[in-house]
């Protein structure tokens, strides 16, 4: 199928001879601060409708001792617990589950021990991409060299932990991705570092940069220069209601959400409240909402807007509400729910994958039943393409736009491309623009790639060639070699950005190195001028 951490500072660990009682008394020793029982019932009513959501949320949240952990290793979401903060830590337990462990999650922890012998420990397992960011690894100017090789520079321009210095800047000149290093707001930003380096610095990123001495005076006087989608996700901007009414037609608060709209979702430092978040319960970017750790969560609010909470991203944010879990409620849950056994929409996956589609669809099709987006989203696939099912491209759109309302990227993607090709609906570019949008918005490459070729031809939305760029280069960013080329194209011919025979060069190769041979053709004829 095409689809595209809070601490209690104790856990509960199993005591020889220990009865059940015993047990008990120390759950209550440990939640003695926590006197709300009504949101505690609140929150594990909501766990037990949410079967996925629990087992999710406490394999990355919750403090699981040893013993816990090994008892239901076969049951644990894995990728969850390679992210869980308040595991004990140690480079004997890292070790003992080398091979289950999700090591993209891993190479992005701020809770491992780390260390220059944990890293050269596992060196092969490392995501060096991931690495290069992650601020909580013990940078110095000797880890940088070590690794020069390995480290993907356009994170580590990002990297805000790194000894920054004009002469460390100044050593790997040639090697630091600009564009990145114009976002990080742990340089030495002075007037000297802006001019030394005038000729590099990219102005457009100076939107994300949290840095800069923002106030409302500077906000107004460079209005027509600042990136608004990217504005609108800065924490460091003077964020108050007042200021969010004052440039409305800057966020783009249209009937489309476009590009201003899931960075406000997503954006921490807004005053947020509950009103605020039911005055426009209506417009939110709900996956971004709830992926929003600044919401001034309880249970009771969980349950309030529980028909609008994308429970998948929900899983991942370390809600306050799993301190009030007590251990025997969290096993409890577990065994009442015959989790062992309930398949899964991984599972689904797993048959698909393996072309056993039959089992596929006997898995995946109750999910979908129950509304689960991703599960939706794998059917619709499968009718799309004919899969173990009689081929409807009907019901395939049916099941796309259920998940793509849920807000399921892929499935927004796919709405995207029926409507571009008219397959299961009449053609309309517009709604084909506003589902690639919605997914683009995202970060979805496919979809960012797309929405730039609507506004490159003008299908759908006005023909802008500076917004055709602007995607472009997003799903440039991300590997995407048709985007690679297409960006290439529009700095080749002048479109959209000034004309530029070296970055022409640059996209091109990157696009040719995946093979792309219209990529292959150009750089060979740009080459040849």
């Amino acid at each position: 199928m095409d689809d595209t951490a809070a601490d209690t500072g104790r856990s509960l660990a199993l005591g020889k001879g220990q009865t059940l009682v015993q047990v008990m008394e120390q759950a209550r020793t440990i939640t003695a601060g926590l006197k709300d029982d009504n949101e505690r019932a609140c929150f594990k009513a909501v766990l037990g409708r949410h079967p996925q959501f629990l087992v999710k949320g406490l394999s990355a949240h919750y403090p699981i001792d040893a013993d816990v952990l090994e008892h239901f290793a076969d049951e644990w979401d894995w990728p969850g617990l390679s992210a869980n903060l308040a595991l004990q830590w140690s480079l004997e337990l890292v070790d003992r589950y080398e091979n289950e462990w999700d090591w993209e999650q891993l190479s992005r922890s701020s809770a491992l021990p780390w260390s220059a012998e944990l890293i050269d420990r596992f060196e092969g397992n490392w995501n060096w991409k991931i690495l290069s960011r992650n601020p909580f690894l013990p940078w110095n100017l000797g880890l940088i060299e070590r690794y020069a090789d390995r480290w993907e520079w356009r994170s580590l321009s990002r990297n805000n932990a790194l000894p920054w210095t004009l002469d460390l800047i100044e050593r790997y000149a040639d090697r630091w991705d600009w564009p990145s290093l114009s976002q990080n707001n742990a340089l030495p930003w002075t007037q000297d570092v802006f001019q030394r380096y005038a000729q590099r610095w990219d102005w457009w990123s100076f939107s994300q940069n949290n840095a800069l001495p923002w106030t409302l005076d500077l906000i107004e006087r460079y209005a027509d220069r600042w990136d608004w989608p990217s504005l609108s996700q800065n924490n460091a901007l003077p964020w108050t209601r007042d200021l969010i009414e004052r440039y409305l037609d800057r966020w783009d608060w249209s009937q489309q959400k476009s590009l201003g709209w899931p960075g406000l979702s997503g954006n921490r430092a807004l005053p947020w409240s509950l009103e605020l978040i039911e005055c426009f319960q209506d417009q939110w970017d709900w996956e971004s909402l709830s992926r929003n750790a600044a919401l001034p969560w309880s249970a009771s609010i969980l349950a309030h807007f529980e028909a609008h909470w994308d429970f998948a991203v929900l899983a991942k944010n370390p809600l306050p509400m799993w301190r009030l879990l007590r251990r025997e409620d969290a096993i409890e849950l577990m065994d009442e729910l015959s989790l062992r056994t309930m398949p899964t929409y991984e599972d689904s996956r797993e048959a698909y994958e393996h072309g056993d589609y039959q089992r596929a669809i006997a898995v995946v099709s109750p999910l979908a039943e129950r509304g689960d987006a991703n599960a939706q989203n794998g059917l619709g696939v499968m009718y799309y393409r004919g899969q173990g099912v009689s081929q409807s491209y009907k019901e395939a759109i049916q099941l796309f736009r259920k998940a793509a309302e849920q807000g399921n990227i892929k499935a927004q993607c796919s709405l995207g491309l029926a409507y571009s090709g008219g397959k299961g609906v009449a053609p309309d570019d517009g709604k084909a623009a506003y589902w690639y949008r919605r997914a683009a918005e995202k970060g979805d490459a496919d979809a960012q790639n797309n929405i730039g070729c609507m506004y490159y031809n003008g299908r759908g939305v006005p023909e802008d060639d500076c917004q055709a760029v602007q995607w472009f280069r997003l799903a440039a960013e991300q590997g995407k070699a048709a985007a690679q080329f297409n960006l290439g194209l529009m700095y080749d011919q002048g479109l959209g950005v000034a004309q530029d025979d070296d970055q022409a060069v640059r996209w091109y190769r990157k696009a040719a190195e995946q093979d792309h041979v219209a990529a292959q053709e150009r750089l060979n004829a740009i080459l040849q001028r």
